[in-house]
């Protein structure tokens, strides 16, 4: 989503402190003073006004982000003085938990404080006390809380191919598999084998909804928005007015949330994909040590591709960073991916794993329909690389890590963030 950002130099009027970055790198801090479709404005709250990037910072003012990637929440200093107050002042009351959770089939999550459902149209009563109706069909789970706390769920079988009840039972929860009807405060309406069934809805613990795949015909997500308490919108629009953020979902509805709640707003869906999330054309990896390899299938998986964790099971760690999305590959590993031309910059955060703790060394190189776009050595002992690659009209990207100098010991690259721009 390209949008045009003003930054106003001036003294802020007050209110919650965001970052924006580009694709490009380019980042700003301040509040928040208009978003819509076309325009982002900030009010810079500190004096003159400096564009920071991966080199440093150059003087404003800006005219023009193009390419607007996220914007989120700056957490306050522990010495802001609008964190404390005197000792007669009144203590915030503590939010009450949500007593039923929603999710629909593209991941947004709606906590709240009612659910019922007829003739396919969901409604559900929100913390701020508004009620949001979307149908049936674009539901995934529904998860009810009476005490706001979550119940233990059973393990959900992969091959059904109906919708589920989970029942608490003295001992355990139960699943029965068969389609859901309609849903008050104090029914769920369950149909088995054609009979329905009224389950008293105090026994229920959740919903999960069968769908198959024609039935899922949401709007493409444009921006996702994650706030506080849990919320996370899946969205084709956000606009601020009088001082909430107001999301249009991809079912539709128009949800708004305080501004000091929004955490990230987050646009990159649309211009961008996790290089995590698509399909390998084809993955290629030889051990170092062959016999072991034939002895010990453990050995074997070890080395294979992990996607948005490490080599070790544990979080992608490049130089005390945690990056939730990536790659991670030993020496002696190609992957290839069918990008169709569709890309414009390829970028990534290129390091060895902390987990070796300093060591490693891999010869990384990139290839774009068989031409290099980059050849370099990463190593443990040395800084991140910041790979930001021209991949405009490439059709095939291929990536290729082999053994650097050293020892060949502890050769776990991460490519941290990788990711295709649109």
């Amino acid at each position: 989503m390209g949008l045009l950002v003003l930054i106003a130099a001036t003294l802020a009027v007050g209110g919650p402190i965001f970052r924006v970055e580009t694709f490009d790198g380019h980042a700003a801090e301040g509040v928040l003073a208009e978003l819509n479709d076309q325009s982002l404005v900030f009010d810079i709250a500190h004096g003159p006004f400096k564009l920071a990037d991966k080199g440093g910072a150059r003087p404003g003012p800006i005219n023009k982000f193009a390419d607007v990637r996220f914007i989120e929440a700056v957490p306050k200093s522990p010495t802001d003085p609008s964190q404390y107050t005197s000792a007669d002042a009144e203590k915030p009351k503590a939010p009450l938990a949500p007593t039923v959770i929603v999710e629909t089939l593209d991941g947004s999550r709606l906590p709240g404080f009612s659910f019922e459902a007829a003739k396919g149209i969901a409604q559900v009563k929100l913390d701020t006390g508004d009620s949001v109706e979307l149908p049936t069909k674009f539901l995934r789970r529904v998860e009810f809380r009476p005490e706001g706390k979550p119940a233990t769920w059973p393990e959900l079988p992969k091959d059904a191919a109906g919708d589920l009840i989970v029942v608490q039972k003295k001992e355990a929860a139960d699943l029965v598999e068969g389609v859901a009807g309609d849903v008050t405060a104090d029914t769920v309406k369950f149909s088995v084998e054609g009979d329905v069934v009224p389950v008293k809805r105090a026994k229920v613990i959740g919903l999960v909804f069968f769908h198959l795949q024609q039935e899922n015909v949401l709007e493409p997500t444009k921006v996702i928005v994650d706030a506080s308490a849990d919320w996370r919108l899946h969205g084709t629009h956000v606009a601020l007015a009088d001082g909430k953020l107001v999301t249009t979902t991809t079912f539709g509805a128009k949800i708004a949330r305080p501004l000091d709640s929004i955490s990230r707003i987050d646009f990159s869906p649309s211009r961008m994909d996790y290089l995590s999330d698509l399909p390998v054309d084809n993955v290629e990896w030889t051990l170092f040590m062959h016999d072991l390899a034939v002895k010990s299938e453990a050995v074997s998986r070890f080395y294979k591709p992990r996607f948005d964790r490490g080599l070790d099971g544990g979080p992608l760690m490049i130089g005390g960073t945690k990056y939730q999305k990536g790659v991670a590959i030993a020496a002696r590993t190609v992957l290839d991916y069918k990008i169709a031309g569709r890309g414009r910059q390829f970028r990534a955060r290129a390091g060895i794993d902390d987990s070796v703790h300093g060591g490693g060394s891999v010869k990384l190189s990139i290839e774009g329909d068989g031409k290099s776009l980059y050849s370099g050595e990463i190593s443990g002992r040395g800084s991140p690389v910041d790979l930001n690659l021209d991949v405009s009209g490439v059709k095939r990207l291929r990536i290729i890590a082999d053994f650097g100098g050293g020892t060949k010991v502890g050769d776990y690259l991460d490519l941290g963030d990788a990711r295709i721009v649109r």
